[in-house]
């Protein structure tokens, strides 16, 4: 038996990490609390996005920014297939395919948390775009996940609208 960690190894962990975290505050001080912590974290994604791959992705409507994302994911192999939906809202970043999620998703059965993903999606559109982007949770299946990506104030909203339709 191999006693190293893989790198894959250690992103299963550390994806488990943040769903066993979110969890943990959601049920000790419920979801909204889950929902602004993931927000104040947000701000802590800037610092790694400009030494990653990650800071490469720009874009000038929400909808570009996130098939970025989802071609990034796909080809570094992190998921099979990533899809962008329009809903009345805004817009639902689809994973399909994850490679953390046979595992973690069958371990943890996530709910009332968000996907890491989705997480890294509401920043980029956050950070591109100039919008507030509401703290929404996502819905998780065997595979993958969905996470709702919506402006966050009822101002926001026809702006937000307005970007998207044009994306």
């Amino acid at each position: 038996m191999d006693e190293r960690l893989k790198p894959l190894d250690i992103g299963a962990v550390f994806h488990s990490m943040l769903f066993a975290y979110q969890r943990s505050l959601a049920d000790t001080l419920g979801t909204k609390a889950t929902q602004t912590m993931l927000h104040l974290a947000m701000s802590y994604l800037e610092k790694v996005d400009t030494s990653t791959a990650i800071g490469s992705i720009k874009g000038r409507t929400p909808h570009a920014v996130l098939r970025k994302l989802g071609q990034l994911l796909v080809r570094s192999g992190l998921a099979g297939r990533v899809t962008v939906q329009k809903t009345e809202k805004g817009l639902v970043f689809n994973v399909e395919h994850c490679i953390f999620a046979e595992d973690v998703h069958k371990l943890l059965d996530p709910r009332d948390v968000t996907c890491p993903y989705g997480l890294l999606a509401m920043y980029l559109v956050q950070k591109n775009i100039g919008l507030s982007v509401a703290d929404t949770l996502s819905m998780f299946t065997p595979t993958g996940s969905s996470t709702p990506i919506e402006a966050d104030t009822e101002s926001e909203v026809s702006r937000y609208l307005r970007a998207w339709a044009t994306g």
